[in-house]
């Protein structure tokens, strides 16, 4: 028995290790975290109190109050968060060209019921052991973050009107609001996103009561109180937790391995050939490898771009029914993290109805449809041009293949009419098509990844769970092979 059960161990650790090899591209895009952004400040309005400052309190108030034990009133909450450490953060790679992609903005706070007394004296929150929570739902909006601060009274009779990013209920202790990664909309994401990307720190919210709940026999009234960012521990004041990538064209990331190449494909003529492989520069790019090619009108150009990580090498074919094949190719810093794509098409100052367009259909043998940039000038001498964009370590579920790529298939096709054919008019560069490869920049803080959407054990999240491919991979083959192995390692999120 011992001579069968060696060889079958070795076999199976081939099949281990080969399986993990094959798998070894399936990868998430480099993550940012900045969780536990407590907001910089808190207030909120009374009916009952209108010209009192209830700012630089331990609690908030939310709820509409009738008329038991003389409480009466409606109650909204505010609170201010400044991002500026995360723009600070993230400014040189903004200012490099980056874009915040795939942001999650998870908002959570406290409810609490041991919350002092209000400024006449009585308990701030009636509720003093709720059976449930009475505030049955709220709207949580934007507001003006200059239109209120901390140290001032808040007329408690002023109307928010701004975009509303969640509704729902107060429940008793912990409390999130966060978009969906799979949703269609993503309201608050998105806000905050915009906000990011245009460096502007500052920005407010208000928690409105809509429905409440009035069972005094039951010990519940309509009035419920949180922790404000002097109450509480970190763990209960109102905060926010941020998870984002920050994407760039691969050969402007220098902090971490990025293809430095492009493809350009050209009316050529006189002075340029046709098909070029450069070295992306933020100034002039610099020509690697080339050649000459003959366009013919709307006829595709097939074609296939392969980067070897063995050898580091990048290259270029293509063919069509009136050229033989071509081959270009060139050594490159690295094949690594292809995590994205980005299309470009341009056709300017040459005759009406000139076009060019580039497709990717197919990338690592998986097809890929409707990823093209096409231009076709409409108006004799103008300009026009197209930029599309393709993530591939986006999960399948969010449009993307859930791994980095090496291998590119596609066409190049450029059109013209009535003889104006711009290769033959040496239109070079004003007619042309540019593929670039797309990376993410690695966060400089590199903070151990965690679940953004609930950090809390106790927590439930409505976002989808789905285990990671390679992790349900390794426990498969290590359920199968009966082997004591010791694999050490960690996913880069």
């Amino acid at each position: 028995m011992a001579t069968l059960i060696f060889p079958l161990k070795l076999a199976t650790t081939s099949i281990i290790f080969g399986l993990i090899a094959l798998n070894s591209n399936l990868v998430k895009a480099e993550t940012w975290e900045r969780n536990g952004i407590v907001a910089s400040e808190d207030n909120f309005s009374d009916t009952r109190f209108p010209g009192i400052t209830l700012g630089g309190n331990n609690f908030l108030a939310v709820g509409q109050l009738d008329e038991q034990n003389g409480q009466t009133g409606k109650q909204v909450a505010y609170l201010g968060f400044d991002f500026q450490n995360v723009i600070n953060d993230i400014t040189p790679f903004l200012d490099a060209g980056a874009e915040i992609r795939n942001l999650q903005a998870t908002l959570r706070f406290n409810q609490t019921n041991n919350a002092g007394n209000d400024p006449s004296g009585n308990p701030l929150n009636p509720n003093t052991n709720p059976l449930i929570s009475p505030v049955l739902s709220i709207n949580v909006r934007n507001v003006d973050p200059n239109s209120w601060d901390e140290n001032t009274p808040i007329d408690p009779n002023r109307v928010n009107n701004g975009q509303i990013f969640f509704g729902g209920s107060i429940t008793q202790g912990a409390n999130t609001r966060f978009n969906s990664p799979t949703a269609e909309e993503q309201p608050f994401n998105d806000f905050i996103s915009d906000l990011l990307q245009k460096k502007i720190p500052e920005f407010s919210l208000a928690i409105e009561p809509v429905t409440t709940l009035n069972l005094p026999f039951l010990g519940v009234f309509p009035g419920d109180t949180l922790f404000s960012e002097d109450g509480g521990n970190i763990d209960e004041q109102p905060r926010i937790d941020l998870s984002f990538q920050l994407w760039n064209e691969s050969f402007k990331i220098l902090d971490t391995p990025a293809p430095n190449f492009k493809l350009q494909s050209l009316a050529g003529g006189s002075t340029f050939k046709e098909q070029r492989l450069v070295k992306g520069r933020d100034t002039l790019d610099q020509v690697l490898d080339e050649t000459d090619w003959v366009w013919s009108n709307n006829i595709p150009t097939r074609f296939e771009l392969q980067c070897s990580n063995n050898q580091a090498t990048v290259t270029f074919s293509a063919n069509n029914d009136n050229n033989s094949d071509k081959v270009i190719t060139s050594p490159v810093n690295t094949c690594e993290n292809i995590e994205g794509l980005k299309l470009f098409s341009v056709v300017k100052q040459v005759a009406a109805n000139t076009s060019m367009e580039i497709c990717v259909n197919e990338a690592d043998g998986s097809p890929i449809s409707d990823f093209c940039s096409s231009s076709n000038l409409v108006v004799e001498n103008g300009g026009i041009s197209e930029e599309t964009f393709f993530y591939f370590t986006d999960p399948t579920i969010l449009g993307g293949l859930g791994s980095t790529v090496t291998n590119l298939k596609g066409e190049i096709t450029m059109g013209w009419v009535n003889n104006n054919n711009p290769q033959e008019a040496s239109e070079n560069q004003r007619v042309a098509i540019q593929l670039i490869p797309l990376s993410t920049h690695q966060d400089p803080d590199d903070q151990q990844s965690t679940n953004p959407l609930s950090t809390n054990p106790n927590e439930t999240s409505n976002a989808p769970s789905v285990p990671e491919s390679t992790s349900v991979l390794s426990l498969i083959l290590l359920g199968l092979s009966g082997i004591q192995l010791k694999l050490s390692g960690k996913n880069r999120n």
